[in-house]
């Protein structure tokens, strides 16, 4: 399987995605099931 990489060409880690503008995304799920997002810029 190839791995995800950003527009710099650095691999990303489950959960981490990397929007259009260039910010970044990581998405996990909570003990009680409840879905959170942060976002951050490089």
């Amino acid at each position: 399987m190839a791995s995800r990489k950003d527009l710099r060409g650095y691999a990303l880690r489950i959960g981490e995605s990397q929007i259009a503008d260039g910010r970044y995304s990581f998405s996990y799920v909570d003990k009680l099931g409840k879905r959170h997002a942060i976002y951050a810029k490089h």
